[in-house]
């Protein structure tokens, strides 16, 4: 019996044999068979390789979007712990700085305490108002108080007068103290004068608001035709904007007392009829006569004498000013004109115009202010009915100029200039 070494030598050597009766070897496939057998073989290669690449891909990709949604993720979480954090010490710092329940009843009780006072407080400036301007209350005492002091001064120049004039008549008594006095003749009693100061002064406005509004409209004119003369100058409230800009001037006042005020404060003032005074003065030796809220207080022939001796009183391009109520906005007829008792008649400005033209003024102008708009009619909507509104709104407009137009107006003229005068 065979052992399997010797099987197997046997078999290798029947192999061999079979190789050498056959040729060396099996003749090697041809080039396209090979190339046939690798594009074969190829495409599931590649397909296989895509498959692997995609599902690696897809992981990685994956792997890269958790990561950035885990960061972006922890970054937002931080920030939230972060800002709830900083309202967390701003809640305790509050409720550190909470006082205890004592220390806040005890203040309560002292805010309420303070309210009472405070309206106590109001109570009372609320009655002292009302006791120094009873018709404004508190907002009109600064006015009051101005008056009471310009009475003051009044009443004070007067006692002055009067114990100037006692004394005079006491010595004068004594040099005769042998002879007999005869009795005084009886006196006719006067009647109770107007306050023309006092009512002035509530119905004007303060004064330094009216020296505002009178810089801004006249001192542009005036400061360029000096010498100036302010028909009734009234207190001086435009001499003294004058005087300031070392213009010269002088009022003329008629009323004593307000004249008396006016030079307390150191302006030059004549005590007086302007219109004798204006005759007094050389021709053509006024550079500006002006008249703020006057000529509605003359008669006809004072205003007529007074147009007249300005046009001859001024230098040759010298300025006449002259404001009043404006009548021609019916609002002043019912409103400021009526309240002062002491107008003679309103000035339309076309009969104003008419006597300066009348009396030789070369140029006039009209300034217009003041427009009464509390009291204007709005205009409607025109978008649903664009032509009735547009009529409507028309109606109003022409209404409003007639009913609530400018309240003053300033006519400004000046005299021929000094080469036509020549001529």
């Amino acid at each position: 019996m065979k052992s399997s070494e010797a099987l197997l030598s046997e078999n290798v050597e029947r192999l061999r044999a079979d190789l050498e009766a056959h040729g060396r070897s099996a003749p090697p496939p041809a080039a396209q068979t090979v190339a046939r057998a690798i594009e074969g073989r190829a495409e599931p290669l590649k397909a296989a390789a895509k498959r692997r690449l995609k599902r690696t891909g897809t992981k990685f990709l994956g792997w890269l979007v958790r990561e950035e949604a885990q960061r972006i993720c922890d970054a937002a979480i931080d920030a939230r712990v972060e800002h709830i954090n900083g309202m967390l010490a701003g809640l305790r710092a509050k409720l550190d700085a909470t006082p205890e329940p004592e220390e806040m009843t005890s203040l309560v009780v002292n805010a309420e305490l303070i309210k009472a006072e405070l309206r106590l407080l109001q109570e009372r400036l609320a009655t002292l108002g009302r006791a120094i301007a009873p018709a404004s209350g508190l907002e009109g005492a600064p006015a009051q108080m101005a008056v009471l002091r310009e009475r003051i001064q009044v009443v004070d120049r007067r006692l002055r007068t009067l114990v100037a004039g006692g004394d005079s008549t006491s010595d004068h008594a004594g040099d005769r103290a042998g002879e007999e006095t005869p009795p005084p003749l009886p006196a006719e009693q006067p009647g109770v004068p107007f306050d023309y100061v006092g009512f002035e002064r509530r119905f004007r406005g303060d004064p330094d608001n009216l020296r505002n509004v009178i810089r801004h409209r006249y001192l542009g004119l005036l400061s360029t035709h000096a010498p100036v003369v302010d028909v009734g100058c009234g207190t001086g409230e435009l001499l003294e904007i004058l005087r300031d800009e070392s213009i010269p001037a002088v009022g003329v006042e008629l009323d004593p007392e307000m004249a008396g005020i006016a030079r307390d404060k150191g302006l030059d003032i004549v005590t007086g009829d302007a219109i004798a005074w204006l005759a007094e003065q050389p021709d053509a030796s006024l550079g500006a006569i002006i008249s703020l809220h006057v000529i509605e207080h003359l008669p006809l022939q004072a205003l007529l004498d007074f147009v007249a001796l300005a046009s001859r009183k001024l230098v040759p391009g010298g300025a006449f000013v002259a404001e009043t109520p404006n009548p021609a906005s019916l609002v002043v007829l019912g409103n400021s004109y009526v309240l002062d008792p002491t107008h003679e008649w309103p000035v339309h400005p076309s009969l104003m115009a008419f006597l300066l033209e009348d009396t030789g003024f070369r140029t006039i102008e009209f300034h217009y202010y003041s427009p009464a708009d509390a009291y204007r009619l709005e205009p409607v909507p025109t978008s649903e009915a664009p032509a009735l509104g547009a009529a409507v709104n028309t109606a109003f407009e022409k209404l409003n100029e007639s009913l609530y137009g400018p309240q003053e107006y300033a006519i400004v003229a000046t005299t021929a200039p000094e080469e036509d005068s020549d001529a």
